[in-house]
């Protein structure tokens, strides 16, 4: 029997309910032999987990390659002459919050689980649990059923949060890192406080838990409406964007806004026709603070779409000539039907692997030709294809339903009093992860 890791004997057992009340280690669940941390006992509390709708299958797709880089107009004028052009916005000010990037990799995993794509979120669990703590979320009622308990005893080493549930885009609703001189702080924004109220629940709780207090923000940005470099540089959709109420703010809240979430200058990316999240997340993701993974069109893509993703380029190479950077891409074809995008930049960094979402409605060369860039761009990161096909069904891939972070998460052993939102039956809904 392999003794466990460091991170692994540091998991412990978290429960969150809808009262909040003593919750305590109990007996290990029915597991297999290299099994050796403690279970938690889930609390009881009404919710469940959501049903994803049944995929529809588009026909196969011609292989492409695209060129390594392209010609673009970067003639904006450099930061100190102007603070905004056409496709970024910049901070006039400086200051010292910055946007963790999303290369940086995470101390510990939260992956939320789904029984519709339990497999899936097996198979990454496999690999991540030798790169840092897992903690797995799960609603209430999912953590106490018996397919639940029989999933969770066949992966390795991976601590449980009991917790009620709207969805199970924790990327979106999780807590948002920023990192400063005196360390990284949470932030907690607004999500969907009507509609889900359990998810925008969700990071007052955690830092519960964790004990790492967020700090609530009056803006509603979802995790995965941004992408950041990690030194300042990030782009948010005007999707997005609209909903922050930004497109016609005036310069103080900009700037506000830029400081709370440690953006100094940010590009402002169109959003693809018809997808339903708006997200930047679909279009492209830093893999360093000037290496950028980024969708391109397919000789298959509308005019469109093409468009769109020409757009979400050159609004990168613009916003980086202002942040005073050159971006290298790295170039992964997107195929999509009519309101489905099948994204290969929807990705997780861990220390040592980057877990890419697989489709079995994609062509298996273009597919491959696209694990295959991402396995040349990081060299000595090894890349795992995650089966995707339900998250993408129904909105979201591999970086949706999980969310590293770079704090560190110590959880208590028991919970003090507390609270929760009503709790409400657990669904996915269309047109929001």
């Amino acid at each position: 029997m392999r003794a466990p890791s460091k991170h692994e004997q540091r998991l412990g057992c978290v429960g969150v309910a809808a009262v909040l009340g003593a919750l305590h280690c109990g007996a290990p669940l029915p597991a297999s032999p290299v099994l050796e941390i403690p279970r938690v006992v889930p609390s009881p509390l009404a919710a469940s987990g959501p049903e994803p709708a049944a995929a529809g299958k588009p026909p196969g797709f011609a292989s492409t390659s695209a060129p390594a880089s392209s010609e673009e107009d970067n003639s904006t004028p450099p930061l100190e002459v102007i603070r905004s052009g056409a496709y970024w916005r910049g901070a006039g000010r400086p200051f010292a919050t910055t946007l963790r990037g999303d290369w940086d990799t995470s101390s510990a995993l939260l992956v939320v689980y789904n029984r519709s794509w339990q497999s899936a979120i097996g198979r990454l669990l496999d690999y991540a649990h030798d790169d840092l703590p897992v903690y797995v979320l799960a609603t209430p009622i999912d953590a106490r059923s018996a397919s639940f308990r029989r999933w969770f005893a066949s992966v390795p080493f991976a601590g449980l949060v009991s917790i009620a549930l709207d969805t199970p885009w924790i990327r979106d609703y999780g807590p948002l890192e920023v990192q400063s001189e005196s360390g990284i702080s949470w932030l907690d924004l607004i999500y969907a406080p009507e509609d889900r109220p359990l998810d925008d629940a969700v990071p007052g709780l955690l830092g519960e838990v964790f004990e790492t207090p967020p700090r609530t923000e009056q803006f509603q940005l979802e995790g995965g409406g941004i992408i950041s470099s990690g030194d300042g540089l990030c782009g948010i959709t005007e999707a997005s964007l609209a909903e922050l109420g930004l497109l016609t703010a005036d310069t103080e809240t900009w700037e506000h806004f830029l400081e709370t979430i440690g953006c100094r200058t940010v590009a402002r990316l169109p959003e693809l026709p018809l997808e339903s999240t708006g997200h930047a997340d679909m279009l492209a993701q830093f893999l360093s603070p000037t290496q950028v993974a980024i969708a391109v069109p397919t000789p298959e893509s509308s005019p469109e779409v093409s468009e769109a993703l020409r757009g979400a380029r050159r609004a990168l190479i613009q916003a980086a000539d202002a942040h005073g950077r050159q971006l290298e891409f790295v170039e992964l074809p997107m195929v999509n039907v009519e309101d489905r995008y099948y994204s290969y930049v929807n990705g997780l960094r861990t220390p040592s692997h980057y877990f890419v979402p697989s489709y079995s409605f994609v062509d298996r060369a273009l597919e491959q030709e696209a694990h295959q860039r991402l396995a040349r761009a990081l060299q000595g990161v090894q890349v795992v294809g995650v089966d995707s096909d339900e998250m993408i069904e129904n909105g979201g891939a591999i970086h949706c339903v999980t969310l590293g972070l770079k704090h560190p998460l110590l959880p208590r052993a028991q919970r003090s009093p507390g609270r929760l939102a009503s709790a409400g039956k657990a669904r996915l809904r269309r047109g929001r992860r």
